[in-house]
């Protein structure tokens, strides 16, 4: 898979799609894990606003910094990417890998809270938010 072209990260031109266009222009799974390693939650509001085919490629190295070692305790992270998924889940457009990977995403959060110290009511609300859309196993919501 190939980092996708600066026109293909976002479906629109609003000031939200700039700041995507501005942060992950050009930038590998490799520079993507190392922007939520390095204070992720700045980016996590860009999961909400970038194209099927920017999610595709950069929801895996969600998933990969959050199944690290290196995402132990950071709750920012947690809660930044789970609100930015329940924010998209309900999209009449998503492809069946980027289902499956809010799906993993959201699996792995609920199941290691305690990892990411975050046991607060917020994480959990946005998880049963995805879930509404996207359940923990089985076909989607229509």
């Amino acid at each position: 898979m190939t980092v996708p072209p600066k026109d293909q990260l976002t479906d629109y031109d609003g000031l939200d799609e700039q700041y995507v266009v501005k942060h992950w222009s050009g930038k590998s799974l490799d520079d993507a894990y190392k922007m939520f390693a390095d204070g992720g939650s700045l980016y996590c509001e860009d999961i909400t606003y970038m194209s099927l085919v920017a999610l595709d490629y950069y929801l895996p190295a969600a998933l990969s910094y959050l199944r690290s070692t290196d995402s132990d305790d950071d709750w920012e992270i947690a809660s930044g990417v789970m609100t930015s998924l329940s924010c998209i889940c309900s999209r009449p457009d998503l492809t069946p890998t980027v289902v499956y990977l809010i799906r993993d995403i959201t699996n792995y959060v609920a199941e290691n809270l305690a990892k990411f110290d975050a046991d607060d009511d917020w994480v959990p609300t946005r998880i049963n938010a995805v879930r509404k859309h996207i359940p923990e196993s089985g076909a989607p919501s229509a």
